[in-house]
């Protein structure tokens, strides 16, 4: 038979045979999150890393929401986003945990903020060597453009393309967000401390910087930011 399109479930690997005859018989390949990327016109603030996704992308939602803007958290973290948007409700911005394993099969695919929380050795089952897994991880940027925002940990040496880039570190690195001694500041300037937040550990300060920078993207401060979570 002939397929116009064949479209996998992240969990599914594309060197295995049955991926393998669609690719060989040139039938295109893309992955559940790229297929509905095609049908979305909500802005996405996109979150990857080894470690915090789905804590990140629950933040995210929580300040979005807290803040007047209808959002959801979805993709790797939640529903799938085609099932967000067939759902019939509308939302203002999306936001959208994705894995290596979903970044692997985009090809137009360009959050309106992509956030980097982290790299750790992981999946190495998956892929052949760290630097496939790294790779994978660094297409989230591939197609960014002067108008969107790359949020990174410092320190960590990731291709943003040409994105706009904020820098968040809760271990005395001298970044745009930062947390330090149970206070969090922006490009220098204290916006609240620790003390009001039910979260625990560096990691998780680390998650609150990075949603709070994502979020100013659409207008909201981080006194704000930190209001709403």
């Amino acid at each position: 038979g002939q397929f116009a399109l064949c479209v996998t479930s992240p969990g599914i690997d594309e060197s295995w045979p049955l991926p393998q005859k669609f690719i060989t018989s040139g039938v295109p390949f893309i992955g559940e999150t790229e297929f509905a990327f095609g049908f979305c016109d909500t802005p996405l603030i996109a979150i990857t890393g080894t470690n915090g996704k789905s804590t990140c992308t629950e933040l995210v939602a929580n300040i979005l929401n807290g803040s007047g803007l209808r959002s959801l958290p979805c993709g790797n973290h939640g529903i799938p986003l085609s099932e967000v948007l067939t759902s019939g409700q509308s939302y203002d911005v999306l936001a959208l945990e994705i894995s290596s394993f979903q970044l692997e099969t985009i090809v137009t695919f360009r959050p309106r903020v992509g956030i980097w929380l982290n790299f750790a050795d992981d999946h190495l089952d998956r892929y052949p060597n760290r630097e496939a897994y790294f790779n994978s991880k660094a297409r989230l940027f591939m197609h960014a453009t002067a108008e969107d925002l790359a949020v990174v940990l410092h320190g960590e040496n990731f291709p943003t393309g040409s994105a706009r880039r904020l820098t968040f570190s809760a271990f005395g690195l001298p970044a745009d967000f930062i947390f330090s001694k149970g206070v969090f500041c922006a490009h220098g300037e204290p916006f609240g401390s620790s003390a009001d937040l039910k979260l625990l550990g560096r990691h998780n300060m680390e998650n609150v910087l990075a949603a709070i920078a994502a979020c100013t993207e659409f207008g909201i401060t981080p006194e704000a930011g930190l209001r709403a979570l």
